[in-house]
């Protein structure tokens, strides 16, 4: 549910202090007076209801650590704190409740229990399932009752439970009446949310957690054999948390959020990423969360409230991380701001040219296979083309003054956009294959050999393959059958001279290949997607491409077919290729998959889906 951002003032507070010692009948004296003002005066500014709970928690406990003597203050503050924290709740969310009171206006139901609540209005009744309870941890229904006004229609009766024992007993007879397949904690809320709550305030560890262990040993083994709930609060799976995440943004709808943000809004899911989860580097793994959350939510994520303090490099780089993460097949202007209206509204004050934004520029700093997918609308495209007009040989002209200029260390499409964007825009849109994309080669070769050796523009395979392709299994036995006991070093390597042979064997087989050889590249790639899958398992470099196996075989193909004859061995350059693709994938996050998902019966393999 959205936290609706309703000021709340000092005096408001006080003025609930004040109704709640007249609803319990409490009277403070002078001192506890004292005590209530001088919360009242450290209220913080501004805070939203997680924030201010915790706040007045602390300070009153910091507070009353100098009256321990005297506990009749502690249970007076804590009966008081307990009302003022409902009393916040219902006036920040007052329009929800709202709605409740107008659909029993419009309904006139003869009677209104939490189910009735529960069916209509789930948002609001999770709300007071989890924040409207009375000081033994029930739901205070009553308060919902007097609040909405309903006190004549509204009927519940919740159980009570002398002890523990009655209400293992309760629990026992439950998991009889109802014999589910499995249950965990948020099956017994759902069925009887009394008991729920009973066990989840009465049956507490060393750390105040709720101790399910202690709980389900009393059962018969029958039910702790069908108990899912494997971890303890402590001890949550890493998907549920990034859930709970999802939910609270969702519900909470913030501009923008990060780390301050989580600790704030989601403290037990802030200080679980901040316990359990790290990246190599031992730093806090946001970028697990990041990665795993919808694209709507990731482009919302600060890392630091400095993160919109773009430079041009940053902005480029926050445009190219969409598009992967989109993947359009076209994109234009319009796209780009309803996507990341920040990202654009930055574009728009900063990246110019005297009449509009400088698109030429922009796109010219992509990599080349998102320049041939950006199509312009007439009045982006204005300045693109029309500043300079080039033949052909103009345009190479104009290059290689560039280069000469400039003297680059590469030669990028991203140095010709940032350097001259009319260049880059001329063969854009006129320097094209039959694919429709820029055709780099035709342009590389009008250059120089220095200038050409610096060039760095994407391969497309296609103009690495052979010509005449053929099948002949010949070829392929005769190499195979020649270093035949040497084939194990794709399995395995027992000495410093199995590195050599293995080589060999990649070397002789590359050249079948490249002739043409169509079994000997599928023989090849089974060889090679051996020791590459060993390569993923055991290498924290390349772990990303666990889960990004469908790319491999092609992966492997090109460098295949890319490779050229050098001092480096192929398998040297097929990994440092490997490693620098990895390096732009989604990292794995580890997590237990044998366990079950929640109550499902599922294991968490059958529910977890990476974008």
């Amino acid at each position: 549910m959205p936290f609706p951002g309703k000021p709340i003032s000092r005096e408001q507070i006080s003025t609930f202090i004040t109704e709640g010692q007249e609803k319990t009948g409490i009277e403070f004296s002078e001192l506890e007076k004292e005590i209530t003002n001088k919360v009242l005066d450290e209220l913080p500014e501004s805070f939203n209801t997680g924030s201010l709970t915790k706040f007045c928690r602390n300070k009153v406990d910091t507070i009353l650590a100098g009256y321990q003597e005297n506990p009749d203050i502690i249970t007076k503050s804590d009966v008081i704190r307990n009302y003022v924290q409902k009393e916040i709740i219902f006036y920040l969310y007052n329009e929800k409740f709202l709605e409740i009171a107008e659909a029993i206006e419009n309904e006139k139901p003869r009677e209104v229990n939490p189910q009735w609540i529960r069916d209509r209005f789930p948002s609001v009744s999770l709300l007071i399932r989890r924040a409207l309870r009375d000081s033994d941890g029930n739901v205070d229904w009553s308060f919902i009752a007097d609040k909405l006004k309903i006190k004549d229609i509204f009927t519940y009766q919740e159980k009570k439970f002398r002890d523990n024992n009655e209400a293992i007993v309760e629990l026992k007879q439950l998991l009889g009446k109802k014999n589910p397949e499995t249950f965990s904690p948020r099956w017994i809320e759902g069925e009887e949310d009394s008991l729920y709550s009973f066990l989840k305030t009465h049956f507490l560890d060393s750390d105040g957690n709720t101790d399910w262990p202690v709980i389900i040993e009393t059962l018969d083994p029958e039910w702790r054999d069908k108990w899912t709930y494997k971890e303890t609060e402590r001890g949550r799976l890493l998907p549920d948390v990034i859930e709970k995440i999802i939910i609270v943004l969702r519900e909470r709808e913030p501009k923008t959020f990060g780390p301050n943000w989580l600790a704030i809004e989601c403290n037990r899911e802030y200080t679980f990423f901040k316990d359990h989860v790290r990246s190599a580097d031992g730093q806090i793994g946001w970028e697990i969360l990041v990665d795993s959350l919808p694209i709507e939510l990731r482009n919302k994520w600060l890392a630091s409230e400095k993160d919109r303090d773009w430079d041009y490099q940053s902005a480029i780089e926050q445009l190219r991380i969409i598009l992967e993460a989109e993947k359009p097949e076209t994109f234009n202007s319009t796209w780009i701001k309803s996507v990341d209206k920040g990202l654009y509204l930055y574009l728009l004050r900063n990246i110019r040219t005297e009449e509009a934004i400088d698109w030429s520029k922009i796109i010219g700093s992509l990599p080349q296979e998102w320049q041939t997918r950006w199509r312009v609308r007439w009045r982006d495209g204005v300045k693109i083309g029309r500043e300079k007009k080039f033949s052909f040989e103009q345009a190479i002209d104009e290059l290689k003054k560039l280069i000469q200029e400039k003297n680059p260390a590469i030669i990028t499409s991203g140095f010709i956009g940032q350097n001259n964007p009319s260049l880059l825009s001329y063969f854009i849109r006129y320097v094209k294959d039959e694919d429709g994309e820029v055709d780099w080669r035709v342009v590389v070769s009008q250059l120089d050999i220095e200038s050409q050796s610096k060039c760095r523009f994407p391969k497309k395979i296609k103009h690495y393959r052979p010509k005449n392709e053929y099948s002949n299994q010949g070829e392929v036995d005769k190499v195979i059958n020649f270093h035949r006991d040497k084939l194990y070093t794709f399995f395995g390597i027992i000495g410093n001279e199995d590195y050599w042979h293995r080589d060999e064997i990649c070397s002789e087989l590359i050249r079948l290949v490249k002739s043409g050889n169509i079994l000997a590249k599928e023989k090849l790639i089974d060889y090679l997607s051996i020791l590459v899958t060993h390569w993923t398992e055991n290498d924290e470099k390349l772990k990303p491409f666990a889960i990004h196996s469908d790319l491999l075989e092609k992966r492997i193909e090109r460098c295949i077919y890319f490779y050229e004859d050098s001092d480096v061995p192929f398998l040297e350059y097929l990994y440092k290729s490997l490693k620098l693709e990895a390096m732009g994938l989604q990292r794995v996050n580890y997590i237990s998959l044998n366990e079950e998902y929640k109550d499902t019966g599922e294991t968490m393999d059958s529910r977890i889906i990476i974008p």
